[in-house]
């Protein structure tokens, strides 16, 4: 059977479905590359996330306070007082950005002037999002400091869920959440599974 009389304009049939067939090709291709792309990020994340939780503890450790709550964070680090003409003292609640926003920022200003990261602003992640402390609910019961991460990319999501902890994103030590504006986890937006085509915060 000729395709010929199926002529739409100035192509055929048989063309215009070769045609459509080489676009989803390529678009499978450029999608399967950057899932590849995004995977090769996730030990690097892994290390990042390992990395700043220590040097959290070793704040902790170290000054008796969270970093970010610290409520002589200017008295512990004189530096302080000269880095900045706003208060950058915690409340010394114990929380972290709960009840004073300020705080999740706060963090890595005490970190930085007590030598523990290389700079006082929140520290981008491999995805382009950004990282931070907060205190949160997992759990019920159980309110702790948690480090988050957002823009992070579903097929990404799941593999550093899946190192670290169960690769379920509504439960465990590392959750999902499908709000991603804002690197804080929010357990009204759970995330139902990772999805390759969307982003997380973790």
């Amino acid at each position: 059977m000729s395709f010929s009389k199926y002529n739409l304009g100035h192509f055929t049939f048989a063309e215009i479905s070769i045609l459509f067939i080489t676009i989803i090709t390529l678009f499978s291709g450029i999608y399967a590359i950057q899932l590849i792309s995004d995977r090769a990020l996730v030990p690097e994340t892994i290390s990042q996330i390992k990395g700043y939780t220590k040097n959290f503890q070793t704040y902790s450790q170290n000054m008796g306070e969270f970093p970010g709550d610290d409520p002589l964070a200017t008295t512990r680090l004189p530096q302080l007082i000269n880095s900045s003409k706003k208060t950058i003292n915690g409340n010394g609640d114990k929380l972290i950005g709960r009840f004073y926003k300020s705080e999740s920022d706060f963090v890595w200003i005490h970190m930085h002037a007590a030598g523990l990261t290389e700079g006082p602003v929140t520290p981008k992640n491999p995805f382009g999002g950004t990282y931070t402390f907060q205190s949160g609910t997992i759990t019920e019961s159980h309110v702790s400091v948690l480090i988050c991460l957002n823009n992070v990319p579903g097929g990404a999501a799941k593999e550093i869920d899946k190192q670290i902890d169960d690769e379920i994103s509504s439960s465990g030590q590392v959750q999902g959440s499908e709000k991603k504006d804002i690197a804080k986890y929010d357990p009204q937006f759970s995330a139902k599974g990772y999805y390759p085509t969307k982003k997380y915060t973790l």
